[in-house]
């Protein structure tokens, strides 16, 4: 080699654009300001990617990523839906919405092997981004509170109040966040670290209060659940760890079933129930109930394919013009046609825009890391699946930047890149 310092400093800039890219990311995914934007990280990381020599090395790192190809294989059937969408200006704003679901992927799967970064570190950095966001959110809540004397500030959406992440999309984030943080927790006091051990439990606190004052109903069974996987995890490798696992979870849901919010929407719940029973006069049930008849309404015209890329929606307003019924929104009852509607599910999404070619796979993304880890497990990765899957079903998470973004970041980490090189990657975790 003719100049080896040289050669190095390129090596150096390289490893500097990758780390700065993926931080960037993660530390911005639970703000998602306009500016400066999220994406900056993508693209920074993107410049360290282009600055390569070995091409033929990445093409055979492509090829050889099964993970990767499935998300390929994804866009690529997005990117055909394009062709027969009946909006096409719609279909071209979702189809570069829906960039980073390859962008990602691409990006860690074509990653050389001599470049290794700390996955443990990453998540870490993301779950004090989290911390920060929940903690800027709930005292823009008390001064927000302080002005009006309005207690509803530290509730719902007015307590997830960035603009650019719904309180869905951020009580998935803390979701996920919670369950890393017990894990964490349990990790210290299996090695009688009683330091970390504290550290962890305020994040952990936090997060649970933070998802049971937002009221978002479908995280109060992702969350309980996430946190018995994590627990059940470790047990079965250390039992002395049961007695501070449960009394962990007992604390959890005594501190998420004494917000307010939580009893408000559990009493909704039931009164939704009812009405859908047509047992509460006055009141009607949830509106995904009506979304999900009429999406099965639509998906039964075009089964197989479905309407195209960005066409799911456009149908499904179509059907819901003529609906007569009302939902009960929380405080009165409001005619369903009275705004445009997404389908409310990612699975029911694909299945409207792409059909069962697309449901299947978009669930191939989930199958095939899970059968592939089968005989060694990975916590990290089947609690992002885990928190994905289960909020998939009653939003829909990948027609917005925040799911995009969340998804599509921690696929290519927790999935892609293990599948690039498993030994490099464990070996960065020991540094």
């Amino acid at each position: 080699m003719d100049n080896p310092k040289g050669f190095l400093q390129w090596m150096y800039l390289r490893r500097g654009l990758y780390l700065i890219g993926l931080y960037w990311f993660a530390l911005n995914l639970p703000f998602q300001n306009s500016f400066p934007p999220t994406a900056l990280g993508l693209m920074i990381f993107g410049l360290g990617w282009i600055l390569r020599k070995d091409w033929l090395g990445l093409f055979n790192s492509l090829l050889a990523n099964k993970a990767f190809l499935l998300s390929l294989l994804l866009f690529a059937w997005v990117s055909v839906g394009l062709l027969y969408s009946q909006d096409s200006r719609t279909a071209e704003r979702e189809w570069v919405l829906k960039i980073p679901l390859i962008a990602w992927p691409l990006a860690l799967a074509g990653m050389e092997k001599s470049f290794a970064f700390s996955r443990d570190k990453l998540l870490k950095w993301f779950v004090a981004a989290c911390l920060l966001s929940s903690l800027l959110l709930l005292g823009k809540a008390w001064m927000n509170y302080r002005e009006g004397g309005d207690i509803r500030f530290f509730f719902y959406h007015n307590l997830m109040s960035w603009p650019f992440v719904p309180a869905h999309y951020m009580s998935m984030f803390l979701s996920f966040s919670a369950a890393l943080s017990f894990h964490w927790l349990l990790d210290a006091v299996s090695d009688k670290r009683r330091r970390p051990a504290l550290l962890w439990s305020l994040p952990l606190g936090v997060f649970v209060l933070m998802i049971g004052l937002s009221g978002i109903r479908m995280q109060w069974v992702v969350l309980p659940l996430l946190l018995l996987i994590t627990a059940f995890y470790h047990i079965r490798k250390n039992k002395k760890l049961l007695r501070p696992a449960v009394a962990v979870l007992v604390g959890g849901l005594l501190l998420m079933g004494s917000s307010p919010e939580v009893q408000r929407r559990a009493q909704e719940t039931y009164i939704e129930w009812l009405a859908m029973r047509g047992e509460a006069e006055g009141y009607q049930t949830n509106e995904r109930y009506y979304l999900w008849k009429h999406a099965w309404i639509i998906i039964g015209e075009h089964p197989w394919i479905g309407h195209g890329t960005g066409g799911g929606d456009p149908a499904l307003n179509r059907s819901l013009a003529n609906e007569t019924a009302e939902f009960w929104n929380g405080e009165r009852l409001q005619a369903l046609n009275h705004r445009k509607y997404n389908l409310h599910s990612v699975y029911l999404q694909h299945l409207a825009s792409h059909g069962v070619i697309g449901l299947l796979l978009l669930l191939s993304l989930f199958v095939y890391p899970l059968w592939q880890h089968r005989k060694n497990p990975d916590l990290q990765m089947i609690l992002f699946l885990s928190v994905s899957a289960m909020s998939f079903l009653t939003e829909s998470m990948l027609q917005r930047q925040a799911g995009l973004f969340f998804f599509a970041f921690f696929y290519a980490i927790l999935v892609v890149a293990p599948t690039r090189d498993t030994a490099t990657l464990a070996r960065a975790e020991k540094d």
